[in-house]
């Protein structure tokens, strides 16, 4: 919390601090790093989708730093080393980007999590990074791509393994490779964590189609699914056009087995009105969704939603935060 009297405090003798975030994050984030670079010696590093798209504004907002503000551009795993390298020479780079997509299955490095409180951290896994919908309005594909990544199922029970009991599955689209899917629930009953994951729902469908296993391996331990409906009165998803009755169906069997459904919504798409507030409380209730997560539609750069705005001279800022 970098409001935090203590802030400075506790990370004043840190040399290199690193900064993940998104849009909405990034103006606090310039703030906490700033006092950082005006009150301690150490240099900055920022990653993340929103450095990722706007590299240019880190620039610009921290021109004044020369040689201690770096900005990972995409995936990192691969270039710590020379990150660090570089930092200790005192030859900290503008940018840092890998040439190709991680590899999973062999370049993965997941998090050391020995020395945290369990108590303030929420313990992530990351079993896949991919989404084959590139849904107009999203981002993820611009940073993760549609082709599928999946990390070794050997890897993955060692970092399980190592968990708390509370396990939050950071994937964006859990369910879409049902028997990578499975191997993963399959690990998490074995250790008996209780879990909870983002995902399309016309997996579940298919895999009740197909016998129910995914489903069987949840229950009991899948706490809840975070889905994106964006609009339930009119099934729209972004990319296609849905039947509700899809969601419904798919929401009833995760009922079935104990999952409750958080859906996320959104609102400010050119087709509606101010009729969609009660539309989609309505739908939501009709559809059995647990809780929901609105969302303001928000045109990020490098997607389908931006585009059409800006050839229609519809971007007004450049300010996404």
């Amino acid at each position: 919390n970098i409001d935090d009297p203590g802030y400075l405090q506790r990370v004043a003798k840190s040399h290199l601090v690193g900064f993940s975030l998104k849009a909405v994050d990034a103006r606090k984030a310039y703030s906490g790093a700033k006092k950082l670079l005006e009150n301690t010696g150490a240099s900055i590093l920022f990653g993340g989708i929103h450095p990722t798209l706007f590299t240019h504004e880190i620039h610009e907002e921290f021109q004044d730093y020369e040689g201690r503000v770096g900005v990972v551009i995409g995936e990192a795993e691969g270039l710590l080393e020379t990150i660090i390298n570089d930092f200790i020479g005192g030859r900290l780079q503008r940018e840092y980007k890998r040439e190709r997509k991680v590899n999973l299955a062999t370049e993965y490095v997941f998090p050391d999590w020995t020395g945290y409180p369990g108590s303030q951290f929420i313990r992530s896994v990351e079993t896949s990074r991919y989404c084959p919908w590139d849904c107009d309005f999203c981002s993820a594909t611009q940073m993760h791509g549609r082709q599928k990544r999946e990390r070794n199922i050997e890897e993955l029970e060692l970092e399980i393994a190592r968990q708390g009991n509370f396990v939050v599955i950071v994937d964006n689209n859990f369910a879409e490779n049902l028997p990578h899917a499975r191997e993963v629930a399959r690990l998490l009953k074995k250790y008996n964590k209780i879990w909870t994951a983002q995902s399309t729902l016309e997996p579940f469908i298919r895999d009740y189609k197909d016998g129910g296993e995914l489903m069987r391996l949840m229950k009991g331990h899948c706490q809840n699914i975070l889905t994106g409906i964006e609009d339930p009165s009119a099934g729209y998803d972004g990319n296609r056009s849905k039947d509700p009755e899809v969601y419904a169906k798919a929401i009833r069997l995760l009922h079935d087995n104990g999952v409750s459904v958080m859906g996320s919504l959104m609102f400010g798409l050119d087709y509606q009105t101010n009729s969609i507030f009660e539309e989609a409380l309505k739908a939501s209730i009709n559809l059995g969704i647990d809780l929901v997560l609105p969302q303001i539609a928000t045109p990020h750069p490098g997607t389908r939603f931006h585009a059409r705005l800006k050839e229609q001279g519809r971007i007004l800022t450049p300010d996404y935060t």
